[in-house]
């Protein structure tokens, strides 16, 4: 969806990226790892910290699945 929108990706973050991200929470590791596949697709295109933006309020959730994925991404995409 990102690669497709390309840079107007930014506008949809709220309706799409974000529930997106709550899918991080899910115990299959298979459907973590598409979330963060897409969630590299949407970096390369709206960049990184909006996607930062998003998963920040995400990680007062407690869920060790959502918190795992997210600070290891937040991590591998630091600059």
């Amino acid at each position: 969806m990102a690669e497709a929108l390309g840079p107007g990706a930014k506008q949809f973050q709220k309706k799409i990226l974000v529930p997106m991200l709550n899918i991080l929470s899910d115990k299959q590791a298979l459907v973590r790892a598409d979330v963060v596949a897409s969630m590299d697709k949407w970096g390369e295109h709206v960049g990184h910290e909006v996607v930062m933006n998003c998963l920040i309020p995400l990680l007062v959730q407690e869920n060790p699945e959502l918190r795992d994925e997210a600070l290891k991404w937040v991590i591998k995409n630091k600059e």
